[in-house]
């Protein structure tokens, strides 16, 4: 994304990634490379629906968001998908990366509110690198004058720095 990361840092973007793309498939689909790779996606979301479906008839806690966002048991699904994930993240710039991730953010606004929640709650993660964040939270590009005003809190969502002028002893 025009932004360099340290290696921990890359594998925490993927993993919050991959599973904006999961809960957003088949939003990302021109991302896949070709045909087979797309089916295989296909056939893992239909999988996650079914197992969703199952949770919802058991009784006790259900832990949802695991059927929609967990990395896929099948390994195939789970290479195809941090591919495309590994494809945003590689972007040559946060403009690139932004247009990848265009029918992605379009989808995010098209969930269900249970859903909605879920992927408010990915797009908030604290583990995800700033310019990741920016462009999930803001839907711009994220670049050094916008990162620059923006820093992480405690809590997770992004707040503007606030500078009084004054340094502190």
């Amino acid at each position: 994304m025009g932004w360099a990361v340290s290696a921990p840092q890359y594998f925490l973007d993927l993993k919050a990634l991959t599973g904006i793309l999961t809960l957003t498939w088949p939003a990302a689909r021109s991302l896949a490379g070709d045909r087979e790779l797309g089916l295989i996606l296909d056939e893992d979301a239909e999988r996650r629906l079914l197992h969703l479906h199952e949770l919802r008839k058991r009784p006790g806690k259900k832990h949802f968001s695991r059927a929609l966002t967990d990395p896929a048991p099948d390994s195939l699904a789970f290479a195809a998908c941090s591919a495309i994930a590994d494809t945003i993240l590689s972007a040559d710039s946060s403009d690139a990366a932004l247009e990848m991730l265009a029918p992605v953010l379009r989808a995010l606004g098209q969930l269900t509110e249970f859903a909605k929640a879920l992927a408010s709650t990915l797009r908030h993660a604290r583990s995800m690198s700033l310019p990741l964040r920016i462009i999930l939270v803001h839907e711009q590009a994220a670049t050094p004058h916008l990162v620059a005003r923006y820093r992480p809190s405690a809590d997770g969502p992004l707040l503007p720095r606030i500078s009084s002028g004054k340094r502190r002893a």
